[in-house]
């Protein structure tokens, strides 16, 4: 909804869920991206990965972005 664009939520939305899946351990994340929505996801750290394909009838492209613990506020742990 065009009303709600440009206001931030969608960046909170992909923050909480990064920062949910750095505290699981997961480091490499992907999606299938609307080819229209690729401009936001690079905007947050995301690259596109290989060609462009229709999915349910829509454009997408693959995005990739490797995540740290760190950045989720998680302290990396230490074996000493």
């Amino acid at each position: 909804d065009g009303e709600h664009q440009g206001k931030g939520h969608g960046r909170n939305l992909i923050d909480c869920i990064e920062n949910h899946l750095a505290r699981q351990g997961f480091i490499r994340l992907f999606m299938h991206a609307r080819l229209a929505a690729a401009g936001f996801y690079e905007k947050l750290g995301y690259a596109k990965v290989g060609q462009e394909f229709v999915e349910v009838g829509i454009p997408h492209i693959r995005m990739e972005k490797t995540i740290h613990p760190s950045s989720a506020g998680v302290t990396e742990k230490s074996l000493d």
